[in-house]
């Protein structure tokens, strides 16, 4: 089970933000774009006299913390502001305080919704989540960036109160997914639920693994998205795949409804 993060609220500054407590839980925002350089590098100490009066096997095994280096290219900047507005964004359409997210909520909680004769979905709610690809060279730094970057958030954030009202839940604020080695979608959906079980120390899991088709089960992983309040899924699909069989990968997810 992951460490959870008891709320803490403070004001964004951005209006569409404002009164939505998922959103005013998470980190305080950049105020300037250079600070995503700033904050995703890592620089190791630099050695000392002494460390380089040491032996040559003292050495030797000082120059692993060369692995710890993480210099932000460039392309993080951008990258850096796309994902943080992602997350926020991705809670606009879902903050838990206005009746149209109660309904959606109820909705989906029926496993009926827009699709079956019980708890209508609300026809006037539309989702703010969006999405983000990046793509390159093996080893240019994806997942070292994404990893650096989602470093600076609680996983799980605990509601109990928020301004006076009763909010009690937990967010979690974001999954990190990687294809398995037999690059099927159904391992993929798996790891979806152990990832929450883990976060959690709930057993989504054993529900699942009942599943036998992608569909069910897709719906079933937005059931829990939306029960979990999910705020960010990443994907790192490139390692195990060539190619052609990545971009097949890529056309077949369906996954993008799950933030919805």
């Amino acid at each position: 089970m992951s460490d959870i993060m008891a709320a803490h609220y403070q004001e964004t500054g951005v209006r569409s933000f404002k009164g939505n407590p998922f959103i005013e839980a998470l980190p305080v925002l950049e105020e300037r774009k250079e600070q995503f350089l700033t904050e995703l590098s890592h620089y190791p100490p630099r050695p000392t006299i002494k460390d380089r009066q040491a032996g040559d096997v003292s050495r030797i095994m000082e120059l692993s913390i060369l692995n710890d280096i993480v210099h932000p290219f460039p392309e993080f900047q951008k990258a850096g502001l796309a994902l943080a507005t992602i997350i926020r964004q991705s809670y606009i359409g879902r903050n838990p305080l206005t009746v149209i997210d109660r309904q959606r909520r109820h909705a989906m909680a029926s496993h009926q919704g827009a699709t079956g004769s019980g708890v209508p979905f609300p026809r006037d709610w539309t989702s703010s989540a969006r999405g983000h690809l990046i793509m390159g060279i093996s080893g240019m730094g994806k997942t070292t960036f994404a990893t650096t970057f989602l470093m600076r958030y609680p996983q799980v954030i605990a509601h109990t109160c928020y301004q006076g009202s009763n909010l009690v839940c937990h967010q979690v604020v974001f999954v990190v997914l990687r294809v398995p080695h037999d690059a099927t979608l159904r391992s993929l959906c798996v790891q979806f639920f152990e990832e929450i079980d883990k976060a959690l120390g709930t057993n989504y899991v054993r529900q699942a693994r009942s599943v036998h088709q992608i569909a069910p089960m897709v719906a079933l992983m937005n059931h829990v998205a939306t029960a979990v309040s999910l705020g960010f899924l990443v994907i790192d699909v490139a390692r195990q795949l060539s190619w052609p069989v990545r971009v097949n990968y890529l056309g077949r997810l369906t996954l993008g409804n799950l933030l919805s």
